[in-house]
This record gives C-alpha cells, structure tokens and sequence, in this order.
C-alpha cells in the first residue's frame, strides 16, 4: 500500500514539473 502512494506521488509530481516546464 505504501509503494502505491508513493507511485502515485512520484506520478502527480512529475505531472506537475511537466506543467511548469511547459508553462515556462
């Protein structure tokens, strides 16, 4: 359960830095 937290946390940040990169 723990690892899917974190696979979904690592997923929504690298989603984010995608958006600012873009948004740059």
């Amino acid at each position: 359960m723990t690892a899917a937290i974190t696979a979904a946390t690592m997923t929504a940040a690298t989603m984010t830095a995608a958006t600012m990169a873009a948004s740059t």
